[in-house]
C-alpha cells in the first residue's frame, strides 16, 4: 500500500538494507512487466475468474450495426490521449488511490520502496516466490475454493467490531503479528484456498530465505505481513530449519533517511525500441509492453521501476482527411486541446518538428508535485504523443528525458517507390491492391489501410471487418446495405449520389459514391466500394 500507515519506517529498517547484499520481495520487481506481460495481467480477467478458471468461449455470434463502419471526429482521443494513466502504471509504481486519499500517501508504495531503497544503495535484488509459481498456486487455489463445500462468507464487520478492518490495521500498525493472524483466521472464507493460497506460498518463501543465507549472502527480505505468523507461518518454520529470529522493536520515523534515499538517482541503460510497423523509433531504458485500457489507444509504455518514472507512447487514428483536414487543421486542434486536458499546470510550450512532422513539446507539473513532458507529432494519417513521467522533479533534473525526446525517429511515406504505385497486400492476405505508397496500418475494431497521393490530393482506404457468425447467415444484399449504412452514418457524409451492386472476381460487392458535409472544395466525393468474402 501507498498509506502513509506503512511508511513509519525507523533507522533500523535502513540499516538493515544498507548491511544486507540481496534485498527480497516475494517477487523480483524488475521482471514485473514481462510477467504481467506473458500473463496478461492487465486485463480484466485478471482477479475475475478469467485467468484463474480458464475462458470459455461461445460459438462466434458476431453482427454488423450501425458503428461497425462508422467514423468519428478525433477530438476525443486527443483529449483521452492526453490525460491518460494507464492503470497498470499505477499498479507497478505507485499504487495511488488518489482525490481525498493523495495527501496521506507516499510517492510509492512499500514493496516497490524496499525494492528502490535496494537499487539505489546497490544491492542484488530477487525474490521468494517465482511468479509463474505463484500464478499457478493462485489459481489452484480458487478452483479449490469453488470446490469447498464448507466456504463461509467473509466479513470483516463494522469498524468497532472485534474482527474489523479497523482492528486489522490497527494490528498492523503496532506490529502486533497474532493479532493480526487471528483476524485473518477469523475472516478467512475457505480453508482450502488458504492452503493453497498462504501455505503452500509460506512453505516456498521460507525454503527461499535459507536457499539465499546457505549461499552466504547477508539478505534483508519483506513479504507480505499475513505470512508471517502462526505455526505454518513463515517465522516458525525459518525457527524450525534452525535460525534464531527475534523482533526488532520500531522507533522513530527516519525522515531525514528517506529524503536522503529520495534524492538518489539510479543510472539507467537505454536502448532503441520501434513500433511494430516501423514508423517511430525511440531509446527508452527497458523495453516497451502494450497493455492498454481503451481500445481506441495505441498504448505501449516502459517503467523504469528503480527511480519511480515511465515513458508511455500513444498512437491515435485521426481519420483527418475524412473531414477535409490537413496537418495544419490537426495542430490548431491539438493546441486547442492541451489547456483542459494536459494533467495539472503547463509550465511551457514550444514547437518542434521532426522528420518533416511538426508538434508540441509541452512540459507540466501535476498537483502532486510531479513534473511531465511530452512531445506531440502530428502525421498524416494519425498523432503520436510521447510523454515521461516521474516523482518530482526527475523529468527535469537528469539527462533521460532528453536522451528519451532527443532520440524520436519516424519514418516518412511517400508517394510510390520511384517507379509509380506499389501492390500491397497484407501478410495474412485477403486483398491485393495498389496505393501510392506501403500504407498506414491501423486498427480500431477493423483493420485501416491508409494511403495519401499528396501530388493529387487522393486519399485511399481498405477497411477491413472480419465477422464471424456460425448461426446467422443473411442474404448477402442485406449484408451490404447494412456496411453501407453503418458508413453512411459517419458525420462527414451529407448525401449518397449513387450505389449499384455488382460482382468483383465473383464475390457480391456494392459501388457507391458520397458527397461531403462542410467542405471548401466543390463537391468532393467519396467512393466505397464493399466486397463480401
Amino acid at each position: 500500500m501507498s498509506n502513509k500507515m506503512a511508511f513509519n519506517l525507523p533507522d533500523s529498517f535502513y540499516h538493515a538494507i544498507r548491511s544486507a547484499n540481496v534485498v527480497a520481495l516475494e517477487t523480483n520487481p524488475e521482471t514485473w512487466q514481462e510477467d504481467m506481460s506473458r500473463y496478461d495481467i492487465s486485463n480484466s480477467t485478471y482477479g475475475t475468474g478469467g485467468l484463474l478458471y480458464g475462458s470459455y468461449s461461445a460459438i462466434p455470434a458476431d453482427y454488423l450495426g450501425i458503428n461497425t463502419l462508422k467514423f468519428y471526429r478525433y477530438n476525443r482521443k486527443i483529449e483521452r490521449a492526453l490525460y491518460s494513466n494507464p492503470s497498470a502504471i499505477n499498479n507497478l509504481l505507485y499504487r495511488s488511490y488518489g482525490n481525498e486519499s493523495s495527501d496521506f500517501e507516499e510517492d510509492t508504495y512499500l514493496d516497490m520502496y524496499i525494492f528502490q531503497c535496494g537499487k539505489k544503495w546497490g544491492k542484488k535484488v530477487t525474490g521468494v516466490e517465482d511468479y509463474g509459481e505463484s500464478m499457478r498456486l493462485m489459481a489452484e487455489a480458487y478452483k479449490d475454493a469453488g470446490k469447498d463445500k464448507n466456504k463461509k462468507e467473509r466479513s470483516y464487520g463494522d469498524w468497532d467490531e472485534a474482527y474489523s478492518t479497523d482492528k486489522l490495521q490497527e494490528a498492523y500498525r503496532r506490529g502486533n503479528l497474532d493479532l493480526l493472524d487471528t483476524i485473518n483466521k477469523y475472516n478467512s472464507f475457505s480453508a482450502a484456498f488458504d492452503e493453497k493460497f498462504l501455505y503452500k506460498r509460506n512453505e516456498i518463501q521460507a525454503t527461499s530465505i535459507d536457499s539465499i543465507i546457505r549461499s552466504g549472502a547477508t539478505l534483508f527480505v519483506g513479504v507480505g505481513a499475513a505470512h508471517l505468523p502462526g505455526d505454518r507461518g513463515v517465522i516458525e518454520m525459518l525457527r524450525r530449519m534452525g535460525y534464531r529470529l527475534r523482533p526488532v522493536k520500531m522507533g522513530e520515523r527516519a525522515s531525514r533517511e528517506k529524503e536522503q534515499i529520495d534524492r538518489i538517482r539510479v543510472p539507467v541503460i537505454f536502448r532503441t525500441d520501434s513500433s511494430e510497423d516501423g514508423f517511430y523509433k525511440v531509446e527508452i531504458p527497458g523495453k516497451f509492453y502494450k497493455y492498454g485500457d481503451d481500445a481506441a489507444l495505441d498504448q505501449k509504455q516502459c517503467a523504469d521501476m528503480a527511480n519511480g518514472s515511465y515513458y508511455l507512447v500513444t498512437r491515435i487514428m485521426t481519420n483527418a482527411w475524412m473531414w477535409n483536414h490537413g496537418p495544419d487543421d490537426v495542430h490548431r486542434v491539438v493546441d486547442s486541446l492541451l489547456y483542459e486536458n494536459v494533467p495539472g499546470k503547463i509550465i511551457s510550450k514550444t514547437a518542434v518538428t521532426r522528420n518533416g512532422y511538426k508538434g508540441f513539446d509541452i512540459l507540466n507539473r501535476t498537483r502532486r508535485g510531479d513534473l511531465q513532458r511530452y512531445q506531440i507529432y502530428i502525421t498524416p494519417f494519425e498523432i503520436v504523443f510521447f510523454k515521461m513521467s516521474g516523482n518530482a522533479d526527475y523529468v527535469k533534473n537528469g539527462p533521460e528525458a532528453d536522451r528519451f525526446f532527443s532520440s524520436i525517429r519516424f519514418k516518412e511515406y511517400k508517394n510510390g517507390n520511384g517507379s509509380g504505385p506499389v501492390k500491397y497486400s497484407p501478410p495474412s492476405g485477403g486483398f491485393a491492391v495498389q496505393l501510392p505508397h506501403e500504407p498506414y496500418i491501423g486498427n480500431d475494431g477493423s483493420w485501416i489501410y491508409d494511403a495519401a497521393d499528396k501530388t493529387n490530393g487522393v486519399h485511399y482506404r481498405v477497411i477491413r471487418t472480419d465477422i464471424h457468425n456460425f448461426s446467422f447467415a443473411g442474404e448477402d444484399s442485406f449484408d451490404l446495405a447494412m456496411m453501407e449504412e453503418s458508413f453512411m452514418a459517419s458525420e462527414f457524409i451529407d448525401s449518397q449520389l449513387y450505389r449499384r451492386y455488382l460482382l468483383h472476381q465473383g464475390y457480391p460487392a456494392l459501388e457507391s459514391a458520397y458527397r461531403e458535409k462542410r467542405s471548401t472544395v466543390p463537391h468532393p466525393l467519396y467512393y466505397s466500394g464493399t466486397t463480401l468474402l
